[in-house]
């Protein structure tokens, strides 16, 4: 076997450090990887009947204008979000080339405001509506699915409705809310990436903006 002079491995091991030091500076310029734990089945089923029940209560408080609704939605939403999470997800969907560094610093700020603005106008579809615990079951140590249904008022299943529920820092986060199976993370990931193709970064970053707002 042919050994490699002593300048040519060192030139090596340089270039495969350097490309894992820039694959790890990437990474942490869109959220540092928030730290997973585990999480009990009985833990993410309360975190998620607490939710509802919460949502519940807005979508049938007749003293909430529309704009005041949204907000309380937004509100109970964001700090249950695993923002970073779905954050890095959805940015992965971005060619690595197109972002500036100050453009992936203004993702970061938008977007939990920006994420809970989504989630609240799916949700809120849903939220004045009864959804019931149905079941959970375990998706590795530090992920749970609680499994829901919605009804009409005669106790009829309209639709399934599946909570991603993962283990963020200690604390139980809603990672996704799958309806009849299907993500909406999955077809924003590819609408994040089309619009930064088709139109740059600058313009994913201010439909979040509007979004957001």
């Amino acid at each position: 076997m042919t050994r490699l002079s002593h300048p040519l491995r060192a030139n090596m091991i340089k270039t495969k450090f350097t490309a894992l030091f820039s694959a790890l500076t990437f990474a942490g310029l869109v959220f540092a990887a928030p730290v997973s734990a585990q999480i009990s089945q009985a833990e993410a089923e309360g975190f998620t009947q607490t939710l509802v029940t919460q949502l519940r209560q807005i979508a049938q408080n007749d003293g909430l204008g529309d704009q005041a609704q949204d907000r309380a939605y937004r509100q109970a939403l964001q700090s249950r979000l695993a923002s970073e999470s779905i954050g890095s997800f959805l940015f992965k969907g971005v060619p690595e080339e197109l972002p500036t560094s100050a453009q992936k610093e203004t993702y970061n700020q938008l977007f939990p405001n920006y994420i809970a603005a989504a989630f609240a106008a799916q949700i809120g579809e849903l939220a004045d509506r009864q959804i019931n615990i149905v079941e959970s079951r375990a998706r590795g140590d530090d992920e749970v699915i609680v499994r829901s249904e919605l009804v009409n008022d005669a106790g009829v299943k309209k639709a399934s409705i599946d909570w991603r529920i993962r283990d963020i820092n200690g604390q139980p986060r809603l990672l996704d809310v799958l309806v009849e199976r299907s993500s909406p993370l999955v077809t924003k990931r590819q609408e994040f990436s089309s619009l930064a193709e088709r139109e740059g970064v600058e313009a994913l970053l201010e439909h979040m903006r509007l979004i957001a707002q």
